[in-house]
Formats: structure tokens, C-alpha cells, sequence
């Protein structure tokens, strides 16, 4: 499929990669204007997410990784945190567990 390159002010479905004025960049699929489906944005900070979108927000399975910090591995619900996933911090200590409203939930 085609790799569209959307300008700012353009209507963006399908498949393609865009940049925002303050620098972050997304590179995937685009539902009615949106995020939505399998993509990669790149955050201006140096953060990253890799997976499902829906709506503009993280939905679904991903990896978020905080440049030199911690990766986050799991589930989001419209943009935050929520069911399994494990936050893996630089110096290799780990959360296992259960999120709830993107906040760390039990043990």
C-alpha cells in the first residue's frame, strides 16, 4: 500500500506518516483524520510508542518506551494504562502486573 505523507490541514486516512508543528511523528494507519489501527509516534522528547491506536489515543496492545527511563509493555485503554503489562525500568527492575486507569493496581 501506499505511503502517504500528510500536510497539516489535509484530511488523513489510510496509511501514512505525519508531523506535527511541535515535532512529534506518527507513521501508520489513519482512520477518519485519527490514529487508529497499527502505528509508531515519535515524541519531540525522544519517546516512543509502537502499536494499536484508536480514536488518537494508545488502544489496544503496545510498546512505550520513556527515553532512558523505563518501557512499558502491555494494554491501554483510550490513552492510558489498563489490564496486563510490565514497566521495565533502565536498571532492569520490574512491575509485572495489573493497571487500572493508568495507574499500577495490586502487588
Amino acid at each position: 500500500s501506499k505511503m502517504n505523507v500528510f500536510k497539516s490541514g489535509k484530511y488523513k486516512e489510510g496509511y501514512g506518516t505525519y508531523v506535527w508543528p511541535n515535532g512529534n511523528m506518527y507513521i501508520g494507519e489513519w482512520e477518519d483524520d485519527q490514529c487508529s489501527g497499527f502505528g509508531v509516534k515519535i515524541f519531540r522528547s525522544g519517546d516512543k510508542y509502537d502499536g494499536q491506536w484508536k480514536e488518537g489515543k494508545k488502544h489496544g496492545r503496545g510498546l512505550l518506551e520513556y527515553v532512558n527511563e523505563a518501557k512499558y509493555e502491555g494494554e491501554f485503554c483510550y490513552g492510558k494504562k489498563e489490564g496486563n503489562g510490565i514497566l521495565t525500568f533502565v536498571n532492569g527492575d520490574q512491575y509485572r502486573g495489573e493497571w487500572r486507569d493508568g495507574m499500577k493496581h495490586g502487588k
